[in-house]
């Protein structure tokens, strides 16, 4: 490949055509080094860490099961939800880790700023929750979809903040015919 190069670029000597070539490799060779040596930072999404607590807390009035469609019914329990297909044998289709939120929300913030056609970026994290509670579970008349609600929790917050969240589940669609 590099001796067809060189003919190609009618280098007049050997010398030209390796000074080209090296001249080339200097150049792709500090791209590398200047991708490999971007660290991003990772505290932006350090909060979605497992090893961090998130519990999950489920009222002791909506532990029961209910209808999602005409398929799929979701079992609350002390510490998990699972949603599951009752014409495949049951198969579980989602389920929560036990005692663990399934979600989750944080507040951070991002600079950005460009230095020498290069783009940078900084962020930080200044609070995520660490709690999900599961009060309220509601089903439309047509059992078709079904209405999880409840609060996010962030004990690190001074005020001890939360956010209120409401997840919808539809039964699945099956193709007419």
């Amino acid at each position: 490949v590099l001796a067809a190069f060189c003919r190609a670029s009618h280098a007049p000597f050997i010398f030209g055509c390796s000074a080209y070539i090296l001249a080339l490799s200097v150049c792709a060779l500090s791209l590398v080094l200047s991708f490999y040596s971007f660290e991003p930072n990772t505290q932006c999404f350090a909060w979605l860490d497992e090893s961090r607590d998130s519990r999950l807390v489920v009222s002791r009035d909506i532990r029961s099961t209910y209808r999602i469609g005409d398929n799929l019914v979701l079992h609350v329990e002390s510490g998990q939800l699972v949603v599951q297909d009752q014409l495949s044998s049951g198969t579980v289709l989602w389920k929560s880790l036990p005692d663990r939120a399934f979600l989750r929300a944080g507040r951070g913030t991002l600079e950005a700023w460009a230095e020498s056609r290069l783009l940078e970026f900084e962020d930080d994290l200044l609070w995520h929750t660490d709690m999900q509670t599961v009060d309220f579970i509601q089903s439309t008349a047509d059992d078709e979809v079904l209405m999880i609600s409840g609060w996010l929790w962030a004990s690190a917050q001074p005020d001890r903040s939360a956010l209120p969240y409401q997840v919808n589940l539809t039964g699945l669609q099956t193709a007419a015919g």
